[in-house]
């Protein structure tokens, strides 16, 4: 195999070895030399931007640390090496491995991995092997994965997509490892929509990834089956993590920070593939200080999101939320709320149920500062200006809609646990603030979930 050697200068960045350790297997490898010549540094401040005092936190992907250090700007490859690079994805065979050393490759194409099974892309780590797209000119993604299985991409940064940072659709057996995706401008509504975008896939594992600046959502996966988005930090998205029309999902031991929502279990009505997805369990999270503003551009779901917003669920299915630190986020902690609070006319068909059913929330814990109001911009946020509680948002919060078998089970232990729940919508009924026992509080029965690992 042909391996492409990038020269630059290194900045300190958390590695991983692409490969779970358990497995060694022998891959043939491609190389592409290097031509970059030596260029004189250039700091960049993006990651310096930081709109309020980080507080110390247990992250346990080691990845929050990068967003205080300076960017490099690294030696950039010749037209050469990145011609190589696109030949080698476009020849590679099942079983190939494709080494990016350090340096640069800037595109003005994005790269296309199609209907090829069981390919590797590997860097030489997050800031050390980056893919820059801000020169590109054709292409609607980045990175585009289409129709193959057993991929895995790791160990490289991607910036400045036009479109989304890395697109994966018809994947089964997906793994995206140590990859950083971002928008150095920062956050900015022309910023591509989503930085990791895997669809319509089964087995999905996203790990150990860092995204910011994502006009929708920073990690995105929709209407897959079996997934598993662990141990990434994502701040200055719209989004942190949104989990959309997926059937088996486990998000945990993820840092959501700065962003306007910092987790989203959403389904959403009219979508051809796992019409309405469900079984998500989110635990073991940080989600903390998501106030940022919604730069979704309008028309996007996403704009419904009030800055403020920790874990939000919309006609979500037997979803369990439980074990997560939820501090600062102005406008609420955990969210549950029917697709109405979008559409109101939306319909039940059998396909879809706009309502959220069997949700359990329980054993998190919760803070925020006092000094902070709840926005009031989107409708999320008019429940709580209806509130009566001067303008200060809640832990929980719910428009009170559910199907008639829909079991909701709230069960924290602060004694100041703060709740509101409409009754069933109804802004003009007396509000709910007694947040228990609110049905059967016993843990959900769950399917296993099928996760990737090599």
């Amino acid at each position: 195999m042909k391996t492409h050697l990038l020269l630059i200068l290194l900045v300190p960045a958390v590695f991983t070895s692409c490969t779970n350790e358990k497995n060694n297997s022998t891959h043939k490898t491609q190389s592409v030399a290097s031509h970059a010549q030596s260029s004189e540094d250039k700091e960049i401040t993006y990651r310096q931007d930081i709109s309020y005092q980080m507080r110390e936190i247990d992250d346990k992907s080691g990845l929050r640390e990068r967003r205080n250090l300076p960017i490099q700007e690294l030696s950039a490859l010749d037209s050469l090496d990145v011609k190589q690079l696109q030949i080698a994805l476009y020849n590679a065979k099942e079983g190939d491995t494709i080494f990016l050393e350090s340096g640069v490759y800037h595109l003005a194409n994005e790269l296309i991995i199609s209907e090829v099974n069981g390919i590797t892309l590997q860097g030489k780590g997050m800031g050390k092997t980056i893919i820059n797209f801000a020169d590109q000119q054709a292409g609607g993604q980045g990175i585009n994965v289409n129709k193959a299985n057993n991929i895995t991409l790791c160990d490289f940064s991607v910036y400045d997509a036009h479109g989304d940072g890395i697109k994966t659709k018809g994947c089964n057996n997906m793994i995206m490892r140590n990859l950083e995706v971002l928008w150095t401008k920062g956050p900015h509504p022309t910023n591509g929509g989503y930085g990791l975008y895997p669809v319509e896939s089964q087995g999905i594992l996203v790990e150990q990834c860092m995204v910011a600046g994502a006009s929708d959502a920073g990690i995105y996966v929709g209407q897959s089956l079996d997934v598993v988005v662990k141990n990434c930090y994502v701040y200055h998205n719209v989004a942190g993590i949104e989990i959309e029309n997926c059937t088996r999902s486990l998000v945990y031991d993820n840092v959501a920070e700065d962003n306007t929502g910092g987790i989203l279990v959403f389904n959403l009505p009219d979508l051809p593939v796992n019409p309405d997805g469900q079984f998500c369990q989110v635990y073991d999270n940080i989600v903390v200080h998501n106030n940022h503003l919604n730069f979704a551009p309008e028309g996007n779901m996403v704009a419904i999101v009030a800055p403020g917003s920790g874990i939000v669920l919309l006609a979500a299915k037997s979803c369990e939320v439980f074990n997560n630190e939820i501090r600062d986020n102005k406008t609420m902690g955990v969210a549950v709320a029917s697709y109405f609070v979008h559409n109101s006319n939306q319909k039940s068909t059998d396909q879809f149920s706009p309502y959220s059913s069997n949700i359990s929330i329980r054993n998190n814990e919760y803070s925020c500062d006092p000094s902070f109001y709840a926005d009031n911009s989107t409708p999320f946020g008019l429940l709580v200006l209806t509130s009566g509680n001067g303008g200060k948002g809640f832990d929980l919060l719910s428009d009170g809609v559910f199907s008639e078998d829909g079991l909701f089970c709230v069960q924290e232990d602060s004694s100041d646990f703060s709740f509101m729940m409409l009754n069933n919508g109804d802004f003009d009924s007396p509000l709910t603030r007694d947040a228990g026992p609110l049905g059967n509080c016993q843990k959900m029965s769950f399917p296993e979930v099928y996760q990737v690992d090599r």
